[in-house]
C-alpha cells in the first residue's frame, strides 16, 4: 500500500475549527489552547500547503476562496472519522439522533408516530428541536429537518414527503351551530401569524373561494396566534374555528374532539418538506429516519 502523506495534523484541527467557527478565539476556547497556539498551528498548515488560507487584516480574520474550498473538503473527512470512530467505541451504546421541526408539527404528527420508529429502533435516541425558522443544520449539529412551505431551502436539497389540505374544524358543539358558510361570521376565527406570505393556506383565501367578498372577510373576527398549538388548543377549547391542516388534525377528528365542518379539503400548493445536514449521508442512522419518515408520509396520504 502506498503511503499517505498528510499534513500536520494539529495544524488541520486548528484550520477546520477556525474554519468552521470563524474566528481564532472560538477554535482556542474549542481546542483548549491559546489563541496563539491557534495561529501558529495555522500559519505552519499555510507553509505546509504553500497556499494562504486566510487573510489577516487587524483583528479580523477572512477564509480565502482556496481556504474555503479546502475546508468543504476536510470538514466533511472530520465527520466521517468521528462518526466512525463513535460506532466503534459504543457499538450497543444508545445513539443520538437531531430532529428540526415546527411544534405544532412536533406535537400532533410526529410525537404520536415515533413509538413505531423506536421499537425498530430501542437504541436511538431522538432529540426534537423545535424553531419556526430554518437552522443552520451542520453548526447546530442537527440531522435531520422537517420545514412546511414550497420545498426551497437555500442550500438544503428537499423531498416533499406530505401533501397539505385544509378545512375548518371546530368542536362538536361548536360545530353543530355552522349550517353554512356565512355563519361562520358569528365565530371567531384562528390563523398563524407571519402567514401572509402563504395565501393558499390563509382564511383570506378559502373564503373567498366559498364566495366571500373582501369587505365581507374584513369584518370577521380574526384571533391570530404565533404557534400553530395555540390555533389547534383554542379550537380544541371551544374557543371558535381553526382552518386546519389535515397532518395536525387527522387524530383529532378521528377522535371526534374536532369536527370537519363543511367536509371535504381544499388542496394548497405548499407542503411538507424533509430537508437534511450534508453529514447525514454518514450516519447510517440519520439515513433510516430519513426513509422510515418517507414511509410515514405515504402511509399517512394514502
Amino acid at each position: 500500500m502506498k503511503f499517505i502523506h498528510l499534513p500536520p495534523l494539529n495544524s488541520l484541527r486548528a484550520f477546520e475549527s477556525t474554519a468552521r467557527l470563524g474566528n481564532i478565539a472560538a477554535a482556542a476556547n474549542e481546542l483548549g489552547v491559546s489563541p496563539s497556539a491557534v495561529s501558529q498551528q495555522i500559519n505552519k498548515l499555510e507553509t505546509h500547503l504553500e497556499i494562504t488560507l486566510f487573510n489577516r487584516q487587524a483583528n479580523v480574520i477572512n477564509i480565502t476562496p482556496v481556504g474555503q474550498n479546502y475546508f468543504n473538503q476536510i470538514n466533511d473527512a472530520f465527520h466521517q472519522i468521528h462518526n466512525a470512530t463513535e460506532k466503534l467505541k459504543t457499538p450497543n451504546k444508545q445513539q443520538v439522533l437531531r430532529v428540526t421541526t415546527f411544534a405544532s408539527f412536533a406535537t400532533y404528527w410526529l410525537l404520536p408516530r415515533l413509538p413505531l420508529f423506536n421499537e425498530q429502533h430501542p437504541n436511538v435516541q431522538i432529540e426534537i428541536i423545535t424553531n419556526s425558522k430554518l437552522q443552520n443544520l451542520e453548526n447546530d449539529n442537527i440531522d435531520i429537518g422537517i420545514r412546511f412551505g414550497f420545498g426551497d431551502y437555500k442550500k438544503y436539497p428537499s423531498t416533499k414527503f406530505l401533501n397539505d389540505i385544509v378545512t375548518p374544524v371546530a368542536t362538536p358543539e361548536i360545530a353543530a351551530k355552522i349550517t353554512n358558510f356565512q355563519d361562520l361570521k358569528n365565530h371567531t376565527l384562528f390563523r398563524s401569524m407571519g402567514m401572509e406570505n402563504h395565501y393558499e393556506n390563509t382564511w383570506g383565501n378559502w373564503l373567498t373561494t366559498k364566495g366571500f367578498t373582501q369587505p365581507e372577510i374584513d369584518e370577521l373576527n380574526f384571533q391570530a396566534f404565533s404557534d400553530g398549538n395555540l390555533n389547534i388548543a383554542a379550537a380544541l377549547n371551544g374557543q371558535g374555528v381553526y382552518l386546519a391542516h389535515h397532518a395536525y388534525v387527522k387524530d383529532l377528528l378521528a377522535q371526534n374532539r374536532l369536527v370537519n365542518i363543511f367536509g371535504g379539503w381544499q388542496t394548497t400548493e405548499y407542503g411538507f418538506y424533509l430537508i437534511q445536514s450534508k453529514y447525514a449521508d454518514y450516519n447510517p442512522i440519520a439515513q433510516k429516519f430519513y426513509h422510515w419518515l418517507l414511509a410515514q408520509g405515504k402511509i399517512f396520504d394514502s
